[in-house]
């Protein structure tokens, strides 16, 4: 399970930018660097980025396999 790769999948396929998923979350654009980079985020935080993408936290995850 890697979630940075889960959010670069999903923003990718989703066509949302850094500063709007920053937005979202209500955090900083550096940020969501270091969800997509090497840390791993809160279960909260992977609860929060799936909704934003409108996927389940398993589909979400499963986008980094």
């Amino acid at each position: 399970m890697n979630i940075g790769t889960s959010t670069r999948v999903a923003q990718k396929e989703s066509g949302i930018s850094s500063a709007e998923l920053a937005r979202r979350l209500k955090t900083s654009p550096q940020n969501v660097t270091h969800i997509r980079g090497t840390r791993n985020p809160t279960v909260q935080r992977v609860v929060e980025l799936a909704g934003i993408f409108e996927l389940s936290v398993d589909e979400f995850i499963n986008k980094g396999a």
